[in-house]
């Protein structure tokens, strides 16, 4: 599906879902990642709590928490991270992350009361520009990824300056 823009706050988003990019490290120290932890303590104890099991966290795995407003939707979206100018974003992890989300985006439109199934019907997702900020990587290869990835959902991209980067 193509990507719908939007300007303005992702974490006022109308959207039931917001994904966003984290690193696998354990670690929510800036950039949207602070920003949710701030927001919402729930999605980043749930972050913290899968890592804690076994110190890592495997690319592309989502944790999904119910944060009454919105569902948080923590993608492990790069191994590391760093403010030296390198690409720490990983595009087969957004892969797999945007796959495993549609995958969930359609079971809960086909919501029928069974414990299984999610019970919250989550027709869009809300993001910020995943894995082309502190992250590095670039937006034509994300955005291409996402619309490719996203058949059971809407992705809403929130933008704070309104601009699309071409890169």
């Amino acid at each position: 599906m193509d990507i719908e823009y939007r300007t303005g706050d992702l974490l006022d988003a109308a959207e039931p879902a917001i994904v966003h990019g984290c690193n696998a490290q354990g670690v929510m120290g800036s950039g949207v990642a602070l920003a949710i932890r701030k927001r919402y303590p729930a999605a980043f104890t749930a972050y913290r709590d899968e890592y804690e099991k076994s110190q890592s966290l495997a690319l592309g795995q989502t944790i999904w928490v119910d944060c009454a407003r919105h569902v948080v939707i923590n993608a492990i979206t790069q191994d590391r991270y760093g403010r030296d100018g390198q690409r720490y974003a990983d595009y087969d992890a957004i892969e797999t992350a945007m796959r495993r989300i549609n995958h969930v985006c359609g079971l809960t439109q086909n919501y029928t009361g069974q414990r299984s199934t999610p019970p919250k019907t989550i027709d869009a997702v809300a993001m910020p520009l995943i894995g082309a900020g502190l992250a590095g990587g670039s937006w034509a290869q994300i955005s291409e990824i996402i619309e490719r990835c996203s058949t059971n959902f809407q992705p809403v991209v929130y933008l704070i300056d309104g601009k699309i980067p071409r890169t």
